[in-house]
């Protein structure tokens, strides 16, 4: 699966030196709030400061090495005076422990073909209902992406309602990360490098050489932020529409590629003219889903 985790949305960076990474996850429990609620300034102050728009787009988004610090810079930029301490996240916030963690690998996903055709209805969006059908193996081998992102909204709220500040804001720069990872189509498919259709790479042409290429050129639209009433079922939303540009941006490849015995600027214009609008709907939508997460 080493592929599938290595081309992902978004990457943010922390002074912390380790994540832990054995924080419980899909079905495990942890300790109830300790009773505090948010201070309502508080709530007030994120619900009127976390909208997508105020948050640049690229602060939500990572696609290509070179973009993911200009991204960080922008986030900054755009957080306004006052803005709650748990959304101020560090430029050098790093998941990198729980990306070398091998048990951690299968929440970065979620290989939606294994469970039928679209809109996949054979799998229950309840774990527990999931587990029971499937079996918890099977779940762990395709992924867990949109419930691990229930799991992090979760501890995000309780975080908050507990003014444990430290411990929100690293549990929003990871619940961040999933969610822009449920925006990339192929964190959604067995197909995640292209093998399965002879277009090896493609993966890492779509959601990293375009915006390194032509990032400057894309007019980034978020929507503002809103209360989602069920984390889970809205990340396994965000799979679903994900999964479903798979076919054209796979048709824009093989169509960028006629002709051409390389991967050459030519192509890459191509690539560029055919699947640029679903990156940048991807884009934004993903931002603007970071932005309701972190208000819910």
């Amino acid at each position: 699966m080493d592929g599938h985790w290595s081309c992902d949305l978004l990457q943010l960076r922390t002074q912390t030196q380790h994540i832990a990474c054995g924080q419980p996850g899909i079905g495990e429990s942890r300790d109830a709030a300790s009773g505090h609620t948010a201070d309502v300034a508080t709530k007030e102050c994120l619900g009127s400061l976390c909208r997508a728009r105020t948050i640049a787009p690229r602060s939500c988004i990572r696609l290509g090495k070179e973009w993911a610090q200009a991204s960080r810079e922008q986030s900054h930029r755009h957080l306004a005076p006052g803005h709650p301490p748990v959304l101020r996240i560090q430029p050098r916030l790093a998941l990198s422990a729980c990306y070398r963690s091998t048990a951690e690998r299968h929440n970065h996903f979620i290989l939606l073909d294994k469970y039928g055709r679209f809109p996949f209805e054979a799998l229950p969006r309840n774990y527990k209902v999931a587990v029971t059908k499937f079996g918890k193996a099977k779940l762990d081998a395709n992924g867990l992406l949109p419930w691990q992102i229930g799991v992090y909204s979760e501890k995000l709220t309780e975080a908050m309602k507990a003014g444990k500040w430290d411990e929100a804001r690293l549990d929003a720069a990871i619940l961040a990360n999933y969610v822009a990872e449920a925006h990339d189509p192929f964190n959604t498919t067995d197909n995640f490098d292209g093998h399965l259709s002879a277009q090896p790479g493609v993966n890492e042409r779509f959601a990293t050489t375009l915006i390194d290429r032509y990032s400057s050129f894309f007019p980034m639209r978020p929507n503002d932020a809103i209360f989602i009433n069920d984390p889970t079922d809205r990340a396994f939303e965000a799979c679903l529409s994900s999964h479903s540009w798979l076919e054209t941006i796979l048709l824009a490849d093989r169509n960028a590629r006629h002709g051409e015995n390389s991967f050459t600027d030519e192509y890459y214009d191509r690539f560029y003219n055919q699947a640029a609008a679903i990156l940048i709907r991807q884009l934004s939508d993903a931002a603007t889903d970071v932005g309701s997460f972190w208000l819910t």
